[in-house]
């Protein structure tokens, strides 16, 4: 495959998916702005890819239906709901007939649109009837600014108060605040936006370096349902490579 526009392309072997494996890691977020980099083909492996090896993927799918849809996988006596989108300029939005990712209206590279915010809002709801823990993840806002800026405020908020237990930010590759709104955790950004290559560049592929890396999400929805670590059995990871 070829990138279909010149910068920063990331994509990975479809033995990366042994690495998902190996660290347990059950639900993938396709929105953002890499997971497309190398065209529709690419993208449609990699959905195929995962579904194959049974890894949820949320935020990207076959067409918007598919890509704005909420996934919901029941562990440990949880029903969990996910939904993510992206709001990073360079990704294929999914459409009616093309597949893609969940685009998301907002600054810096559109301006902030109510529709999109009451139609995700209207999503958490719709998801939140049917789960017992609501995750909403949002691939935003600029690089290496600490502070999260109002959208992405106005955005989280939004979400914590349609029914989000835990919004989970990605993108600005630095650490934003993490913030307790209205009972519901928000962590604007957890600089984690690399993790994926540890997988690659990990020959044993037994996942140890990634599992270290993402036992804080453990945590953090341990003490959001104040549930012992561990006890759900889920890990999620925001994945920003396309599987050729």
């Amino acid at each position: 495959f070829s990138p279909p526009y010149t910068g920063v392309n990331f994509i990975a072997p479809q033995r990366t998916i042994e690495g998902l494996e190996a660290c347990g890691i059950n639900v993938v977020s396709l929105a953002n702005n890499h997971s497309t980099n190398f065209g529709t083909q690419a993208f449609e492996d990699t959905l195929g890819l995962l579904a194959a090896h049974s890894i949820t993927y949320v935020g990207g799918g076959m067409n918007a239906q598919e890509a704005y849809a909420p996934r919901l996988i029941d562990i440990g006596g949880y029903r969990l709901a996910f939904l993510s989108y992206n709001a990073i300029s360079g990704s294929i939005n999914a459409s009616e007939k093309r597949p893609g990712v969940a685009w998301f209206d907002m600054q810096p590279y559109a301006a902030d649109d109510p529709e999109d915010l009451a139609a995700m809002q209207d999503a958490v709801v719709r998801a939140g009837m049917e789960s017992d823990f609501m995750i909403v993840g949002f691939h935003w806002s600029h690089e290496y600014i600490q502070a999260p800026s109002s959208s992405q405020v106005n955005a989280a908020h939004a979400a914590c108060e349609a029914g989000a237990d835990m919004v989970i930010g990605g993108h600005p590759h630095i650490i934003q605040p993490i913030e307790y709104y209205k009972g519901s955790f928000i962590a604007y950004s957890r600089a984690l936006t690399e993790d994926w290559r540890l997988i690659a560049l990990d020959s044993s592929v037994d996942g140890s370096a990634l599992r270290a890396q993402y036992e804080w999400l453990e945590r953090l929805f341990a003490e959001a349902v104040k549930a012992p670590a561990r006890t759900p059995g889920c890990l999620l990871v925001m994945w920003h490579a396309p599987l050729y």
